[in-house]
């Protein structure tokens, strides 16, 4: 576990690191590159998780699910279901703290493949902590079966008698 959080960590550092550079211009303040770090960092940290409870495809396919759900989704998404899904998106929170730079839906590519904000209505997120705090939760909730488990065993190991040594 120690070793699959060390190599996502260095995977968001690296692109936390790149996208650094973007402070340096009028871009982009530190504090919005800060937010954007924190949303990456829950979103790798419940991909991560994902990967340790199920098969490391299974979290590919989650994830890229999760992240292109406005276009899948365009048939038949409504307006209760985009307001429950809207804050925790990580593009979505992201696009809410760049948003001098637009809105990522109404961009000419996106505009065609998705209804949100055409025939269903949605806000972006006023803040990143809902992103952040589902994202860290789920990844938390799926570390703690095998956290639970690794704990049993060394309890029921320190239990076990110790054999004493033959003279």
């Amino acid at each position: 576990l120690l070793g699959a959080i060390n190599v996502a960590g260095a995977m968001v550092d690296a692109l936390g690191v790149a996208c650094l550079f973007a402070v340096f211009g009028p871009q982009i303040t530190f504090v919005q590159w800060l937010e954007c770090y924190l949303v990456l960092a829950a979103y790798a940290f419940a991909l991560t998780a994902l990967s340790r409870a199920t098969a490391a495809w299974v979290a590919v396919l989650v994830g890229i699910a999760w992240l292109t759900w406005p276009i899948w989704t365009a048939p038949f998404l409504d307006i209760g279901v985009a307001r429950w899904l809207t804050p925790a998106h990580p593009l979505m929170a992201i696009n809410s703290i760049v948003l001098n730079h637009g809105v990522w839906l109404e961009q000419p590519l996106m505009y065609r493949f998705t209804t949100l904000n055409q025939d269903v209505p949605y806000a972006l997120p006023r803040s990143i902590w809902p992103c952040a705090i589902v994202h860290v939760f789920i990844g938390l909730m799926l570390l703690a079966p095998g956290a639970l488990r690794a704990r049993s065993r060394r309890r029921a190991a320190a239990a076990e008698p110790t054999a004493a040594p033959l003279a």
